[in-house]
């Protein structure tokens, strides 16, 4: 059996790790001003690196890692700066004023605390870590999943970018959003066929207009279009960028790392980390896919019954 490569997406996790931190920041600011210092004395928070890595935990035990076939896990981070920042300077040029928003937040010191616990899981954990200037983590798991186009890769992440990777047979997308809790795996249609038209058509959609990066300019010109397409799509990547990433998984993919030294984090994060390997909290995605079908049962029977009631209330105002 191959091994499976499981990407994870570390900025997802670290926003959201660090945006939880705030939320419980902000809160026990409110419980002292509303004079419950009780409360506010017992409410825990957590550092964002705790929650990061009890995410991180909870997803690859849900996912599931099979030493014995040597899964491979690899955390893909940003660097500084992008590459498509060059190619248009609009390109996520909301981000800082979204991080801004969030008043109770340190990000100089957020940001050194996860790039210390990156280097932590690298040197404590059978994990590989990807990071360089100018390549953000979707251009590693995109670029990963071509060149481990012969194992299953499974992408750990929220974001709708990589239902463009779809189209490729060995791809699967997990998301551990609570919206997604029952099934968390991305089906985007039943029909193998229709869900890689499915996922084409996203690329599209974000090659038209792409707001949660900023790049809302209409395509007008040939020149627009090639641009923006440069930019959005993973299905295709610049070769100097290939080029900056190709030596590092070259390096990981021989590799098999053995040491597991969980002790080096905290008591509650080793006690986390003992059980990674149990396989009882494993959803498959073959379970998410009957799910999904049942699902679209139940909706196709309520479209039936309420063009029924809509037939019905004609006739009785003839």
């Amino acid at each position: 059996m191959k091994s499976k490569i499981i990407l994870i997406d570390v900025g997802y996790l670290t926003h959201k790790s660090i945006y939880h931190y705030n939320k419980m920041v902000l809160l026990k600011e409110e419980l002292i001003e509303n004079g419950e210092q009780e409360k506010a004395d017992a409410l825990f928070i957590a550092p964002s690196t705790y929650t990061f890595m009890s995410s991180l935990i909870s997803c690859l035990k849900k996912v599931g890692i099979n030493d014995e076939c040597s899964d491979k896990v690899i955390l893909a981070a940003d660097g500084r700066h992008s590459w498509r920042k060059d190619a248009d300077l609009n390109y996520k040029g909301n981000r800082k004023e979204q991080r801004d928003e969030a008043t109770g937040v340190n990000w100089d010191k957020e940001y050194e605390a996860h790039n210390n616990l990156l280097d932590k899981i690298e040197d404590s954990l059978p994990f590989f870590v990807v990071k360089a200037h100018g390549i953000e983590a979707d251009d590693w798991i995109a670029y990963a999943t071509r060149y481990f186009k012969d194992n299953l890769c499974v992408i750990v992440s929220v974001d709708a970018d990589f239902d463009q990777l779809l189209v490729a047979d060995n791809v699967r997308i997990f998301s551990n959003h609570p919206k997604r809790k029952l099934c968390p795996y991305k089906i985007l249609d039943l029909d193998r066929a229709k869900e890689k038209k499915k996922a084409y058509n996203s690329l599209m959609g974000k090659i038209r207009k792409e707001a949660s990066d900023n790049l809302i300019s209409e395509v007008l010109t040939e020149e627009d279009y090639d641009n923006r397409k440069q930019i959005v799509t993973l299905l295709e990547l610049p070769q100097y960028v290939i080029d900056k990433m190709l030596p590092a998984l070259e390096e990981i993919a021989p590799l098999v790392k053995e040491y597991f030294y969980p002790e080096a984090f905290g008591v509650g994060i080793c006690k986390k980390l003992l059980t990674l390997y149990d396989q009882d909290k494993i959803i498959s995605y073959d379970s998410c896919r009957v799910k999904f079908e049942k699902k679209l049962i139940k909706k196709r029977k309520e479209d039936v019954k309420k063009k029924n009631e809509k037939k019905l209330g004609k006739l009785l105002h003839v």
